[in-house]
């Protein structure tokens, strides 16, 4: 998404022909331009909530680029040589990168998951059938839901923001809900060590897609990494089998990264409630009765959207 469009005139490219010292002024006029547009950017960030105060806009700048803007900015006895400069270039550009990437995504995806947000969420509610329409009916909301739902202490944590704490609180229900004692119960408090045996992840999956084959049998207890390995590689398998595509492997999952985890946790957030149902088709006839319906798919968007469908269940039956 681009953040800030460069307001600057761009710098003219040095013609042929020109001599080194025209060129030199060229150049410097280029990176000054770069550093302007890096310290618009940084401004626009910090404007929407970003935490940026470490980060220079000449950190942004390539290596060279960085040595020779500071040879320029501390010029005279106290300067520092070029290979410390590019020492600490390495150091101050790779931290610069990840903490704007960082707080870009936190400051315009994750503030995005309000109470609001999941309260709305497909599949946060408690389902309960009935027997004369066949039809699910939310009757009296589980201790567990009113608990998720509950917007008091969310904002208590010295730790977690509150989309975080939002975040924690749908694992913990979904957990809750599609466990069925298979599992002791737990509270996911944290994004890694909480996270880190995969059994969490499988039992949200289920929550939401309980034919999915590869998280239906996982190993507990977790005797050893290589049982926590096999549960995360089901992890990955199974987002395989529903055509979920992140860029997450099972030994990342097994030596977690809090906020990495949470990231894969935020883009569960965000996919796995649109494998939620939206309505139950009923196929009412007697025995031997063939009956055929058509499922009409429409979207309201101008472009054309192509359509992945696959059945599952019993081959008598489709």
């Amino acid at each position: 998404v681009p953040a800030v469009k460069p307001q600057g005139g761009q710098a003219a490219p040095a013609k042929a022909g020109k001599n080194a010292q025209g060129a030199k002024r060229s150049a410097d006029l280029q990176r000054s331009n770069q550093v302007l547009i890096y310290d618009q950017l940084l401004n626009f960030l910090k404007q929407h909530g970003a935490l940026l105060s470490s980060v220079r806009p000449e950190h942004f700048l390539s290596c060279d680029q960085f040595v020779k803007h500071m040879q320029q900015a501390t010029s005279g006895a106290t300067s520092a040589t070029r290979r410390q400069l590019e020492k600490l270039f390495y150091v101050k550009s790779a931290e610069a990168w990840t903490n704007a990437i960082w707080q870009t995504i936190k400051i315009f995806l994750l503030n995005r998951v309000t109470p609001k947000a999941l309260k709305l969420t497909p599949g946060m509610r408690d389902e309960h059938e009935d027997d004369e329409d066949g039809q699910f009916t939310s009757k009296k909301l589980s201790p567990e839901l009113l608990g998720a739902l509950d917007v008091k202490g969310l904002a208590d944590s010295n730790l977690y923001s509150v989309p975080e704490a939002c975040l924690l609180r749908w694992l913990n229900f979904h957990f809750a809900k599609a466990n069925n004692s298979r599992f002791p119960p737990r509270k996911i408090a944290q994004f890694d060590v909480d996270l880190q045996d995969g059994i969490v992840f499988a039992i949200v999956i289920l929550s939401h897609i309980p034919t999915c084959h590869h998280v239906s049998a996982m190993k507990f207890p977790c005797t050893s990494e290589d049982h926590v390995l096999s549960n995360n590689q089901n992890i990955v398998l199974a987002l395989q089998e529903v055509q979920l595509q992140y860029p997450v492997t099972a030994s990342e999952l097994t030596h977690p990264n809090p906020r990495d985890n949470m990231l894969f946790v935020l883009f569960l957030f965000q996919n796995l409630p649109h494998y939620v149902p939206k309505t139950t088709i009923v196929f009412s006839t007697p025995l031997g009765v063939n009956l055929t319906k058509n499922i009409e798919l429409s979207s309201p968007a101008k472009k054309t959207i192509t359509f992945l469908c696959s059945s599952h269940g019993s081959s008598d039956f489709i």
